[in-house]
């Protein structure tokens, strides 16, 4: 009886000690690339002719290095998950939207490799975990804008608080008036 005890009290110790150690771990979370970016309709997500309104989105490439990894013994057996810390975040006043036409927005030409983004009436969504970054040029920006028909290239650039410059570009065929 006092083995069973003794045992019962080591592998008790055991799991506890697991437990403290998986839940006291890190993921550091770090944007280190320019990943991949896509132009889609909002209503039907069609990319090959855009003939509504439309979002840009851009994924960066992250890296997750976790501390601890694999060390608990019972990892899949409990809830808990390990605190995430961004190493570098999305400068948000650093994103510039720009594309390789001219065209005509409320009038005006905004020429080719100039910054358009007009986050008052376009919408752009963050996610820093993900290095995720959504823009949608809705009915409210496109009724002011006039794009010409045919291949467009657009471009987004943005700066992490760490001082790298991330750009990425993605075409679509536009024929929205």
């Amino acid at each position: 009886m006092k083995l069973v005890k003794r045992a019962l009290l080591f592998f008790s110790l055991l799991l506890a000690t697991s437990v403290i150690i998986q839940s006291c771990c890190e993921t550091n979370i770090t944007i280190v690339g320019n990943g991949s970016m896509f132009i889609s309709q909002n209503d039907n997500n069609r990319q090959d002719t855009i003939r509504s309104e439309f979002r840009i989105v851009l994924y960066l490439e992250m890296d997750y290095a976790n501390n601890l990894g694999g060390s608990g013994i019972i990892s899949s057996a409990y809830a808990t998950q390990c605190m995430e810390f961004l190493v570098n975040t999305m400068n948000r006043e650093s994103l510039k939207l720009t594309c390789d036409r001219d065209f005509l927005f409320e009038g005006m030409v905004i020429e080719a490799g100039t910054d358009f983004l007009n986050e008052e009436i376009m919408p752009v969504l963050f996610h820093d975990e993900g290095g995720e970054i959504y823009i949608f040029l809705n009915n409210e920006y496109l009724n002011s804008a006039q794009f010409e028909t045919g291949d467009h290239e657009f471009s987004i650039e943005i700066e992490t608080s760490d001082g790298a410059v991330f750009t990425n570009q993605q075409s679509a065929w536009l024929e929205l008036n």
